[in-house]
Order: C-alpha cells, then sequence, then structure tokens
C-alpha cells in the first residue's frame, strides 16, 4: 500500500470522527455571538411569560359599582405586565381595571360583584386572592381626607389633597379620581392628577370659604361622598408668619397666597398689626404656590393678628389665624444714611423702620471723623430737619466719615443708637 494513501486515509477518518464535536462547537460561538451581541447592543432577550400572583388588596370591602361611580381598590402582586394582565375579576364578575405597573393594579368593584376571590388573569394563567367582602354602604371604600394644601388661595391656586380611597369609576368605563368641588359646589374643579391617596385639582372661579367636597361612589355623606374638617378660603390668603412674636421694630416675614395677582381684586394694598396700626411692607417672593412678604412691626402695635387688606377690601380682608405677639419693647430702632458731598459736607437722612417719627425729627447727629489709634472724634453736631434730613460741613481733609445718632428718648419713648455706613474722602 502507497504510504501516502494511507496518510491521506487517517486524515479523513479523523475528520469524519471530529465533525460532530465541531458542529457543536459553532453552535456554542454562534450563542456566544448572540449573547455579546445583544450585549453590544444594549438589548435582552425577552422574559419568559409567567402567571400572576395577587399578594394583597385594599380596601378589602366596598360597594359594586353603580351609574354614579364605583369603589376602586388597589391590587397588588407580581406579572401584571408579564404578558399584560387581560382579565380582574371579583369572585368571577368582571371588572374595569388599569394596570399601573407590573406590580399594581387599580380595578372598579364590577355591579354583579359577590363577596369572594379577586383573580388577575394573562395569557399564561389567573392568580387569585380571596377575602373581598362587598359592602353596599361603602364598607372600607369610604373616601377620606387628611389635609389639603394651601388652606387658601385665589382662582388658580393649585390645591393637593391627601387623603385615602380617593379614585373613583368614570363613565362606566375609566379610572379617575373623584368629584371635587369647592364651595358652592356647583361645578367640579379641574383635575390635574390623581392617585388613591392624592388628587391635585385648580381651584376655578369665585368660590366661597367652605369645606371641600369629594364624592366617589355615590353622593351620599359617611359613603362616596366626604367633606374636608376644615373650609378653604378664597382669596388672598396668610399661611404663616415668622417669627411670631418680637418688639417694635422687628422685620416680619408674611407667607401665603394670592398677595400679588399682576393687577387683580387680590392685589394686597396694606399690612396692619393688630390695634388697627398699619406697617410698612414689600412684596418680596411671588410665585405660582408662594407669596412673601417682609414687613416691620410698628409702633403702636398690640398683640393680636396680623392683618392684609386688597385692592377688593373689605371683602378682601385676610385675616391670620394666630396672634402676633408684641414683647421686649425696648425701643425704636433708627436707621441713618451718611453721603460726602463739595469739600466737605456731610449729608444724610435718619428714619426709623417702626415709623415714630419722633425718634428723626428734631433730634441730633454727630459728624465724626476716623481718629488714627482707631475711634471717632466729633467734628459737628447738628439737628435733623422734621422729615429726618441732616446736613454739615466740615474741614476737608482725606480720612474716613461717619455719622452717629446717639441714644436718646422722645416723647417719652426710647430711641436707639445707629451709625451710618463709613465714608473714605
Amino acid at each position: 500500500m502507497d504510504v501516502d494513501a494511507e496518510s491521506e486515509d487517517e486524515a479523513m477518518s479523523l475528520l469524519k470522527r471530529n465533525t460532530p464535536r465541531r458542529r457543536h462547537m459553532g453552535r456554542r460561538v454562534a450563542g456566544v455571538g448572540l449573547g455579546v451581541a445583544l450585549i453590544v447592543l444594549g438589548l435582552e432577550a425577552p422574559a419568559f411569560a409567567v402567571t400572576p400572583t395577587v399578594t394583597a388588596f385594599t380596601p378589602t370591602s366596598g360597594p359594586g359599582a353603580t351609574a354614579t361611580g364605583g369603589c376602586v381598590v388597589v391590587i397588588t402582586g407580581t406579572n401584571f405586565n408579564n404578558p399584560t394582565a387581560s382579565a380582574v375579576a371579583f369572585n368571577g364578575a368582571a371588572a374595569v381595571f388599569s394596570v399601573r405597573s407590573d406590580t399594581e393594579i387599580w380595578a372598579t368593584v364590577p355591579a354583579a360583584a359577590t363577596s369572594g376571590p379577586i383573580s388577575v388573569t394573562n395569557a399564561t394563567g389567573t392568580g387569585s386572592l380571596d377575602g373581598f367582602v362587598v359592602a353596599p354602604t361603602g364598607g372600607g371604600c369610604v373616601p377620606t381626607i387628611a389635609s389639603f394644601t394651601p388652606t387658601c388661595g385665589p382662582a388658580g391656586t393649585d390645591v393637593t389633597i391627601t387623603g385615602t380611597n380617593l379614585l373613583r369609576l368614570a363613565n362606566g368605563a375609566t379610572v379617575t379620581g373623584g368629584h371635587v368641588e369647592f364651595a358652592p359646589y356647583a361645578v367640579d374643579a379641574n383635575q390635574i392628577s390623581a392617585t388613591p391617596t392624592q388628587i391635585v385639582v385648580d381651584v376655578a372661579g369665585d368660590k366661597v370659604a367652605q369645606p371641600i367636597r369629594i364624592d366617589t361612589f355615590n353622593g351620599i355623606v359617611g359613603q362616596g361622598r366626604v367633606f374636608s374638617a376644615t373650609p378653604f378660603s378664597v382669596g388672598t390668603c396668610i399661611t404663616e408668619f415668622s417669627p411670631t412674636s418680637g418688639a417694635v421694630g422687628t422685620t416680619v416675614t408674611i407667607t401665603g397666597v394670592g398677595f400679588d395677582s399682576t393687577g387683580t381684586a387680590n392685589d394686597v394694598t396694606g399690612v396692619q398689626f393688630f390695634n388697627g396700626v398699619p406697617a410698612i411692607f414689600t412684596l418680596a417672593t411671588n410665585t405660582e404656590t408662594t407669596d412673601t412678604i417682609t414687613t416691620t412691626v410698628p409702633f403702636g402695635a398690640a398683640t393680636g393678628p396680623i392683618t392684609l387688606f386688597t385692592t377688593n377690601a373689605p371683602n378682601g380682608v385676610s385675616v391670620s389665624s394666630t396672634d402676633f405677639t408684641i414683647g421686649g419693647v425696648t425701643g425704636h430702632p433708627r436707621s441713618v444714611t451718611l453721603k460726602l458731598k463739595d469739600s466737605l459736607t456731610l449729608k444724610g437722612k435718619v428714619t426709623v423702620p417702626d415709623g415714630f417719627t419722633d425718634c428723626a425729627s428734631g433730634v441730633s447727629v454727630k459728624l465724626q471723623k476716623k481718629k488714627k489709634g482707631g475711634g471717632f472724634k466729633t467734628l459737628k453736631t447738628v439737628t435733623t430737619s422734621d422729615t429726618g434730613a441732616y446736613s454739615g460741613k466740615v474741614a476737608n481733609k482725606p480720612g474716613k466719615y461717619r455719622a452717629l445718632a446717639p441714644k436718646t428718648t422722645a416723647d417719652g419713648e426710647t430711641c436707639l443708637k445707629d451709625a451710618s455706613p463709613t465714608r473714605t474722602n
């Protein structure tokens, strides 16, 4: 036999023996290649379909749907989107539902429901949990209002209401938020968003300061209807102020809604402390949700509420629900300004933030120059005019100057000391 022929036969035999192994390795390499390709592309292989499970639901009792609405039950579990649930039933009665996520479904108790299990079905199978009780008068599905914020505001204010069982069945086909109405309870508020525990609505039109009303499965108080424990106050309103106490001259920040509504009847025109004493104020912040006013406690104010007046007063008056406490009155704070003019005149003005003008009119002001060793030397003392203005000429020399209003008394009241900023000549 030819040696070359024998070698060729052995090679062919080895090739045949290794062919299945090479095919197997080829399939493995192809599989690895596909996996790598998916990773590179950022994709995942489809998940296997799984039967859903129901692990809990709330409320555990409620009425069947009527023409006015229905009790909405929040069902929790797994695989509600794997594949997407195709049916929800209350003891076999089909329900209107909405799949919110792979672990949550909102479903309305159907009119034909009887007490028993709640089931969720997808293309793979059905999962269920027993224990739902049909309760015609509401059961655990009665809505509640725990709070709402803000507690007041003009038309256009967004109000967030928190509570329980705040959803309903709309038009027999859609799960949505309950009817929300502000007094006089004639028109539904515009709904922005809704969950079982929170509804956000927009206050529209003229309303009356009364509790907020929400209807879900019917309009019977204690069943599908609930009122808030406190009223919603319409128009400009104070929600808080800080600090809550202080002496005359204290700066107070008032927070609320509707302080400035771009020229409408809600614009604040005045701030008044108890005892009918008006105060100087400034609108510091104006946003869609919060307005802020800064003001100063005026002379003569007494402990009591703060009042805001608007362009449509007296109907636009807003009074704080708590008192501002006047305490620790030690005197009237003053503010001194200074300018250096010509060669060399020092002039400026003394003002009193709390409005006690006797501490600004006809009072002494010391014109001073800083000494080399520290401290200030008084060059001249002048007296302010009826408006608090002062002026005095001194020797024109380089250096640092200031004006000082010393502590004094006026009409039996204490006027506190204040010095102007230092100016350099």
